[in-house]
């Protein structure tokens, strides 16, 4: 009797990349999270005024 292939392994885009790096607009403040926060730890700022960043 033939296997069944195993069913595949449902993984979230952000556990694929993990961390990334997101600027304050605001402040400059950078932070290293998986998404985007709801708001900057240093400033407050709301999450629109954050921008993903380069690695490195």
């Amino acid at each position: 009797m033939a296997q069944e292939p195993a069913a595949p392994q449902y993984v979230r885009p952000e556990e694929q990349r993990g961390l990334r790096r997101w600027k304050c607009k605001t402040c400059q403040f950078v932070v290293e999270a998986e998404l985007l926060p709801f708001r900057c730890p240093r400033c407050g700022a709301s999450r629109v005024k954050m921008e993903e960043v380069a690695s490195g």
